[in-house]
């Protein structure tokens, strides 16, 4: 099978993402012309983007899979536009109000790039009840895949991954995770895609031992223009990065988890996925915001790497 029929498949998947959803507000500002004695910013244009798990449903909807989204938003101005954003972009939206406000991460970008953000978030485990209500709801989907989208924000608690993990083994269907906490808590899951800061945070013995205690089929570490490293149990295979100079990384590592979990689905082994999935992360990180990569796009870029080589 090659790359190319894998990527054809990616339209007959049915994938749920699971994790912690915000939004992300993108204020396009220039430098206020009086002097303060703090910086001071004239915003100018204003926008909006799916961003943490919302991004990762993003991507595997743009790659052409359906896809289902679980998480907590808020009751709010930021939870109605991601209402609208998932609406727009054909994702099934599972996402339940909570208490607190939409978790938003707000990003002020000028000519010289991105200046500050600025975080409203809150870290509140989601309860026993949410938990039931989402695998509950995943036993009726009935996914090829499950994504967990981990940024330590309430949603991705032991025992929902638990709960999930056990369903996949039952089931049959792989469980792909994007970690920010202790790798402990996805024992038994297909593939984990830590980054190369995570990898040290999280890991204290070498990937290859990681694998084997928490009996995990794959590693996979990204480490930016450095690409990418697969661990398995018996291997150890390395992928460079196809842009050495990204304009904006935002967002690349959902797109990563988000490609790889479509295309092992879909029949590809774990190194021509990772493979596949350093292409995304290129077209996703020449664009200027955060960046849905298509199926089309995808496809372009693997053959215009195989006519330069």
């Amino acid at each position: 099978m090659t790359k190319y029929d894998v990527i054809d498949k990616f339209s007959d998947r049915r994938v749920v993402v699971v994790g912690d959803v915000m939004l992300d507000i993108y204020e396009i500002a220039e430098p206020a012309p009086d002097v303060y004695q703090f910086p001071v910013f004239s915003v100018i244009d204003t926008k909006h983007f799916l961003g943490g798990a919302g991004n990762v449903a993003a991507n595997a909807r743009s790659l052409g899979a359906e896809v289902y989204l679980f998480g907590e938003t808020g009751s709010d101005m930021s939870g109605e536009k991601m209402d609208r954003l998932l609406k727009e972009g054909g994702i099934e939206n599972k996402t339940s109000p909570c208490g607190v406000a939409t978790t938003t991460k707000r990003l002020v970008v000028t000519g010289n790039g991105h200046t500050m953000r600025i975080d409203r978030e809150d870290r509140e485990p989601i309860s026993h009840h949410m938990v039931e209500y989402i695998l509950r709801e995943i036993d009726e989907i009935g996914p090829e895949a499950m994504i967990i989208a981990d940024y330590g924000k309430g949603v991705v608690t032991p025992e929902l991954c638990r709960g999930i993990i056990e369903r996949g083994k039952a089931r049959g269907f792989p469980v792909f995770v994007d970690p920010k906490s202790d790798f402990g808590k996805f024992r038994g899951s297909t593939m984990i895609k830590p980054n190369r800061r995570e990898l040290m945070e999280f890991c204290s013995v070498s990937p290859q031992d990681t694998l084997d205690r928490y009996c995990i089929d794959a590693f996979l570490v990204t480490a930016d223009i450095d690409g990418m490293d697969l661990y398995t149990d018996t291997d150890h295979s390395h992928t460079p990065a196809f842009e050495k100079e990204p304009v904006n990384d935002v967002g690349a590592g959902d797109t990563v988890i988000a490609t790889c979990a479509l295309a092992v689905t879909s029949g590809a082994s774990f190194e021509d996925a990772m493979e596949i999935a350093s292409h995304a992360a290129a077209i996703a990180v020449r664009n200027e915001y955060v960046h849905a990569v298509t199926a089309e796009e995808l496809e372009a870029s693997l053959c215009e790497c195989l006519v330069s080589s």
